[in-house]
């Protein structure tokens, strides 16, 4: 394994998915690095604080939405991954 893909490994990016028809994906955050983390990237590291804080707000917000709501639940829909252009 060469380097760029063994340091592709160690990055996150927290990004939405909807399927209105088609699937519409669109990434939130910037790619976040987690390699090579020091104490002295102060502003790096609040970025992705408050990245993960915000996912999980999004995220119990969106249970307590499902939780509550009155529409009928759907079949999930299958959804390729790899995401992938098709048309």
């Amino acid at each position: 394994m060469n380097t760029l893909c063994k340091a592709a490994t160690y990055c996150c990016r927290i990004c939405g998915l909807a399927d209105v028809g088609r699937v519409a994906f669109q990434p939130l955050t910037p790619m976040f690095h987690m390699l090579d983390m020091r104490p002295g990237q102060r502003t790096y590291m609040e970025q992705l604080a408050r990245a993960c804080e915000a996912l999980r707000k999004a995220l119990t917000s969106l249970q307590h939405d499902y939780e509550t709501s009155q529409l009928a639940v759907r079949q999930p829909a299958f959804i390729p991954y790899p995401l992938q252009d098709v048309r």
